[in-house]
């Protein structure tokens, strides 16, 4: 198969599975899909390249099978028993080059043209097109932009290392931090050693005085 061939093959499957999915969630009577599969599909939408739905165990009736061996299928089961996960298809190379320049600086993907062409049936007719119906791609935020953008917010409480303090002891003992540099930056030079010496000895056990000599 050509490369030509092959895009426009993947392409096609990528737009029926995209089709099909759509189809399901806004068919009647399928009911609202939960905040789980809402992410799970903006998610998958967000890569730009369609989705599809990877089906996983339907629920059984445990211990019983049919005669010729086959699962019996709870007929009381709801949407919620069934378990699989709504994907993006399978990337190419320079697709999957584009996931990891999102995830890592930020941007945002296009919805790709054959997810916006029609459906056109075996007959030669027009079908319903579902995909219409598929959120657009969001702007994905990335971890270095994040991780900066965090940086300034915090940065007079310490920078990057109060990020991390404010991430593992929290906001109260991070405003605390800043009023003991706050009263830090007024103290003259010589508090400020005394204060250093202070607590360089509390760091190696016990209470110490003001010149790190240990009181107890």
């Amino acid at each position: 198969m050509s490369s030509e061939a092959a895009t426009k093959s993947r392409e096609q499957k990528r737009a029926a599975s995209t089709q099909e999915l759509m189809s399901n969630i806004m068919s009647p009577g399928a009911g609202e899909i939960s905040k789980k599969r809402e992410k799970e599909l903006q998610d998958a939408i967000n890569r730009g390249r369609g989705v599809e739905f990877l089906p996983g165990k339907a629920p059984v009736v445990e211990g019983l099978t049919q005669k010729d061996g086959k699962a019996v299928f709870n007929t009381n089961a709801k949407a919620t028993d069934y378990t699989g996960r709504i994907v993006s298809p399978a990337p190419t190379f320079g697709e999957m080059m584009g996931d990891i320049s999102r995830a890592v600086v930020g941007g945002q993907a296009k919805t790709p043209s054959y997810l916006r062409k029609p459906i056109i049936n075996a007959d030669g007719t027009v079908a319903k097109n579902y995909m219409q119906y598929a959120s657009k791609p969001e702007k994905v935020t990335g971890i270095i932009p994040a991780i900066g953008k965090k940086a300034v917010s915090v940065a007079s409480e310490g920078g990057l290392v109060g990020m991390a303090y404010n991430a593992i002891l929290g906001k109260d003992q991070l405003n605390a931090a800043e009023r003991k540099r706050e009263r830090y930056k007024k103290m003259s030079n010589a508090e400020k050693l005394a204060a250093g010496a202070k607590e360089y000895a509390t760091l190696l056990g016990g209470q110490r005085n003001q010149k790190g000599g240990l009181i107890k």
